[in-house]
C-alpha cells in the first residue's frame, strides 16, 4: 500500500505530466534548442524567465552527450541523453522558480576533453 500511493503521489513529478501541465499553463512556453558537439554546446538562449515553462529540445551531432543542469547550490536538477542520429530530438520541460546562474555539464564520457564540457544558464526574474 506504501509503495503505490508513493508512486501515485508522485506521479506530477514525471516529465510527461510536467509537459502537459506545460502546454496547458497559461505562461507561453520558453523554446529552448540546443546541440551538444565534441565539448561544447549551441544552446538558442541562455536567458530564462524564472516562473515560466521551458522546453528544452536537444540533439546530438556527434557522439552521445549528456544535458545536465545543477541549481546554483550545486544540486542536479534534471539531466537528458543527447543521442546522434534521431529523427526527433530529446525534449524536457522544467519551471526554474529562482533566478541564478545553472550550470550546464555533460554526464556522458565523450572524449578526452570531457571534463571541459561546460556552459551555463542564466535565469532571470519575472517582469
Amino acid at each position: 500500500m506504501v509503495f503505490v500511493g508513493v508512486n501515485l503521489a508522485s506521479l506530477k513529478y514525471m516529465p510527461t505530466i510536467a509537459a502537459a501541465r506545460a502546454e496547458t499553463s497559461r505562461d507561453p512556453v520558453q523554446e529552448i534548442n540546443l546541440t551538444a558537439k565534441s565539448w561544447g554546446y549551441d544552446i538558442s538562449s541562455r536567458q530564462i524567465e524564472a516562473g515560466r515553462p521551458v522546453r528544452f529540445s536537444g540533439k546530438s551531432s556527434d557522439t552521445q552527450h549528456g544535458f545536465a543542469v545543477y541549481h546554483p547550490s550545486g544540486r542536479m536538477l534534471f539531466t537528458m541523453m543527447l543521442m546522434p542520429g534521431l529523427t526527433n530530438p530529446t525534449t524536457l520541460v522544467h519551471t526554474f522558480r529562482e533566478p541564478g546562474k545553472y550550470k550546464v555539464r555533460c554526464l556522458e564520457y565523450c572524449g578526452i576533453a570531457h571534463h571541459g564540457m561546460l556552459d551555463e544558464l542564466t535565469v532571470v526574474a519575472r517582469n
